[in-house]
């Protein structure tokens, strides 16, 4: 909970300090943040920065995808210069989603939300899936 209130501190600041014009300050921040790895939700959303790149969090999320059986829909998932998206169906035939990012060459926003509904067992299986990409970046 302690992290959650940090990175809800940073992401205000951030924010201030965007519409003040102190880009640095904020891409340092983002680094920051982003060096920790901080795992955060927004709704039915799990969010987490990493320093790697786009190419690099794409093949993790679809060997994770692969390694947990779930169903990757390949016409609905795509990928390009600034990010991509993996959708897929779980064996409870909820959407499965991998979003990634592009912040910088080297530091890649993933964002992983399964099921359309914020409850505890969505979350769950989100975490999971990241732990299973996580181990590959």
């Amino acid at each position: 909970m302690k992290r959650v209130k940090i990175l809800v501190g940073v992401l205000g600041l951030a924010a201030l300090c965007a519409a003040q014009g102190c880009v640095p300050i904020l891409i340092a921040g983002v680094a920051a943040g982003a060096a920790a790895g901080t795992v955060s939700y927004v709704s039915n959303e799990l969010r987490v920065a990493h320093e790697v790149s786009v190419e690099r969090a794409w093949d993790a999320g679809h060997a994770a995808m692969k390694e947990l059986e779930f169903k990757v829909l390949s016409p609905e998932s795509y990928k390009d210069g600034t990010g991509g998206l993996i959708r897929g169906r779980n064996a409870k035939d909820q959407p499965v989603t991998i979003q990634i990012i592009r912040q910088t060459e080297k530091l890649t926003e993933i964002r992983v939300r399964v099921g359309t509904m914020n409850t505890a067992a969505n979350r769950d299986v989100a975490q999971l899936l990241y732990n299973t990409m996580k181990s590959r970046l």
